[in-house]
């Protein structure tokens, strides 16, 4: 059976947060359309496009806490947040106990007013993980060997006596305790701190060059030499803008190699790590042409 907590603050409050960065994404792109092109701008864009993972991580949020739910099964408890599923093994689970009678204190977790979820650790009870939307002290414990989760059923009397009444039953099959994480998110790339040490140089250069080349706009002729010869004489005349295609070129090559070695990571992990690592080398050759160029 499946049980929920209460998500009407959590769910408003989340609303309103949504509304006011996507108002704040919006009044942004009004400003950057039809803007001429300078550093200013580059750093308006550079906002704008870092907050759009915000905002779609904000929508996954909202959703998840529209959807999440707790669901009691003579083979343990599931807990359902998004995409992922959390399950808690009937054989595992040591005691359910409202959280504020372990006198522990639980800071960790994210959120908004009315919704918490996250891993945290407390001492003297390991690695916890919170599904809630209460104030931890007002929720309620599952406790296994493992890990402690935090849940908030808004019925706990009814949740407790539907959990006592499927355990005397037995469970059918064994769960493994554990997430189940979808594809995007199970990737053993995400996982690894190297390769995002490896990745960041490129990415940085190749924002430091798009900041570059918008800093030097203003100054550039309506029209300049695109290319040159093997004498050094210009042999390709075009608009300044065209410039901008050497770091959207940087960026494509960042992503697509960023996409490949997510995808050969699992099985590849140093063929990975090498596609991450050219990044910098592309990037500086880009960097060399952008300056003589513009110049």
């Amino acid at each position: 059976m499946n049980w929920y907590p209460n998500k009407r603050l959590g769910l408003l409050s989340g609303l309103v947060l949504f509304a006011l960065l996507v108002g704040a994404e919006a009044s942004l792109l009004r400003g950057l359309l039809g803007a001429p092109i300078d550093f200013w701008f580059f750093l308006r864009a550079l906002i704008f496009t870092a907050a759009l993972p915000v905002v779609a991580f904000l929508a996954y949020a909202y959703y998840s806490l529209a959807n999440l739910a707790y669901r009691v099964e003579r083979n343990g408890i599931l807990i359902r947040w998004g995409a992922i599923v959390d399950l808690v093994p009937r054989d595992e689970i040591v005691e359910i106990v409202p959280f504020g009678t372990l006198n522990k204190r639980l800071s960790d977790g994210w959120g908004w007013p009315g919704y918490r979820v996250g891993d945290g650790q407390v001492g003297g009870l390991g690695p916890v993980r919170l599904y809630t939307t209460r104030p931890p002290e007002q929720s309620m414990a599952v406790r296994t060997r493992r890990r402690t989760y935090v849940i908030s059923p808004a019925n706990a009397e009814g949740f407790l006596a539907d959990y006592r009444t499927r355990r005397k039953l037995g469970p059918i099959v064994r769960w493994a305790e554990g997430r189940r994480l979808p594809g995007l998110l199970g990737l053993s790339i995400w996982r690894d701190r190297l390769a995002g040490a490896v990745a960041l140089p490129g990415l940085v250069l190749n924002l430091g060059l798009f900041g570059y080349l918008a800093a030097r706009y203003p100054a550039l002729p309506a029209r300049l030499a695109l290319s040159y010869d093997l004498r050094g004489m210009a042999d390709r005349i075009g608009g300044r803008a065209e410039l901008l295609i050497l770091p959207a070129v940087g960026l494509a090559i960042v992503l697509v190699n960023a996409a490949l070695a997510a995808w050969l990571h699992r099985k590849e992990r140093v063929l990975a790590l090498m596609l991450l690592g050219n990044g910098p080398l592309v990037q500086a050759l880009l960097w060399l042409a952008a300056v003589r160029l513009a110049r």
